[in-house]
């Protein structure tokens, strides 16, 4: 399956760093979260970023704009998700919550087995209320790399694939 279209769930650090890694690689991302001011935030924190890899020289103007062009936020999870090749999931650390979002990507995601990444500290939970556990790849986040340090990616932590 080729991952055209990722969805990043969650628009906090983690969130926004996994939004614009994924950006950064030539990804179209939608960010989501609950409120607005969340996405707003999340959106800032990418902003912000790029502009410091500009002012450090690290990459040009038109190339952040570029990498902010790939990314769209928005509240709405059936918007966010429904033409996404790659789900991941970097929300709120309440399981309760967690299984809600995962019950209602199950209606949502693709038909042709949408991916979903659960970054869980507790991975005892890891089916996070999913009914469709076999399509779903869990990472526990050990570390969280910087957006912009080179190479920027899921190269650590441990993966769980099911």
């Amino acid at each position: 399956m080729e991952i055209k279209q990722i969805c990043v769930l969650g628009a906090g650090i983690m969130g926004a760093g996994i939004a614009q890694c994924a950006a950064q690689a030539g990804f179209d991302v939608t960010l989501r979260d609950m409120e607005d001011r969340f996405v707003e935030n999340g959106l800032s924190t990418i902003k912000s970023n790029l502009a410091k890899a500009v002012s450090k020289g690290k990459m040009t103007a038109d190339d952040a704009d570029a990498i902010m062009d790939r990314v769209t936020g928005t509240t709405d999870l059936t918007m966010a998700a429904r033409d996404a090749d790659l789900v991941i999931e970097a929300i709120i650390e309440v399981m309760d919550v967690k299984k809600q979002v995962f019950r209602e990507l199950d209606a949502i995601c693709k038909k042709r087995g949408g991916v979903c990444v659960q970054y869980i500290r507790t991975l005892h939970h890891r089916n996070g209320g999913s009914h469709k556990p076999a399509g779903q790849i869990h990472r526990h986040a050990l570390f969280q790399s910087r957006p912009g340090d080179a190479p920027c990616g899921a190269d650590q932590g441990i993966w769980h694939i099911r």
